[in-house]
């Protein structure tokens, strides 16, 4: 569910990862600012031009975010288990998991 999430946080501010690319790449007094990028790219390329290399970018991210979350739960769950906190009734403790 979580990967969801990030694919749908990607394709919001994809358009300003590719403002920030043609702002960083041209050269000075190209572009006068976030806006102005905005309006030229969408007004001489067409409004898909902000998302030209969003495929690639998500490749990238969705791993990034499977092991992101995957290492916060195992920590959460080290922790939880050294620390001897109370667990959410729908997860048993490992070591009553281990009985069964």
């Amino acid at each position: 569910m979580a990967h969801v999430f990030v694919c749908d946080v990607q394709a919001v501010l994809y358009p300003l990862d590719t403002v920030r690319t043609r702002l960083a790449v041209s050269a000075k007094g190209t572009y006068r600012g976030i806006l102005d990028t905005l309006r030229r790219i969408r007004a001489e390329e067409g409004a898909l031009a902000l998302y030209r290399g969003i495929a690639p970018n998500m490749i990238g991210i969705l791993p990034y975010a499977g092991v992101d979350i995957a290492m916060f739960e195992m920590i959460k769950e080290e922790l939880l288990d050294r620390c001897g906190m109370i667990r959410a009734p729908s997860k048993p403790p490992r070591s009553l998991e281990a009985r069964n």
